[in-house]
């Protein structure tokens, strides 16, 4: 990863044109970045720019996440913008990353839910990555990969309805889409099984849940 100065901004750009999850590891790689800066700028920064080096482009339910961001796709590397004055920032917490389990192999200490939770969302309504795919993405096999969730009490499928039970709860509460919509945009194929999850996780239904929140 590099750093590049604009004048105003920098900007924190790697390649990853040999990846072959291309899509996939260069939201990670710019997911990584935005979590770094966030440990000084505060949990709610978003960069005013994020690019792609591959022709993507998030979809409309993912980028409604991000309101603030310009995203580019085709560029020569991917990369996210930083406002200067966000270069002399204290760290807000003790410190940036977990000191690393004695023998553990590949980047260890990142609040990996946090990065999920980041990085999963694009990938809703097409093809969620699986975990063997994050696990290489993040440089660590899955067997380690899966234990350090499990540091926390959860596996990659609790993840994956968290996240799923996120964007469908701010589409129902913020949007007017219809709920089959919002079962699509959230990952779901069939409209029932959105309902049935939704309702295991909130304790009402899809439909009840957007009248109470209104």
């Amino acid at each position: 990863m590099t750093m590049i100065m604009f004048g105003f901004a920098a900007g924190l750009s790697g390649q990853t044109s040999s990846c072959i999850y291309l899509e996939h590891a260069q939201w990670l790689q710019n997911i990584f970045s935005v979590y770094i800066v966030r440990q000084f700028a505060g949990a709610n920064w978003a960069p005013p720019v994020m690019a792609f080096e591959a022709h993507y482009m998030p979809g409309i339910a993912t980028q409604s996440f991000w309101p603030s961001v310009r995203f580019l796709s085709g560029q020569h590397a991917s990369w996210i913008s930083i406002p200067n004055s966000c270069l002399s920032l204290s760290n807000l917490s003790n410190e940036l990353f977990d000191l690393p389990h004695e023998h553990e192999e590949g980047p260890s200490g990142y609040d990996l839910v946090g990065i999920l939770k980041l990085m999963l969302p694009p990938y809703l309504d097409g093809r969620v990555p699986t975990l063997a795919q994050v696990a290489e993405m993040a440089g660590v096999s899955t067997r380690t990969f899966q234990r350090k969730l499990s540091h926390v009490d959860l596996v990659f499928s609790d993840i994956i309805d968290t996240v799923r039970f996120e964007r469908s709860s701010a589409l129902l509460r913020d949007t007017d889409y219809k709920i089959i919509d919002v079962a699509f945009a959230s990952g779901y194929s069939d409209p029932a099984h959105f309902s049935r999850a939704f309702r295991r996780i909130s304790g009402v239904t899809p439909r009840q849940f957007r009248e109470q929140s209104r």
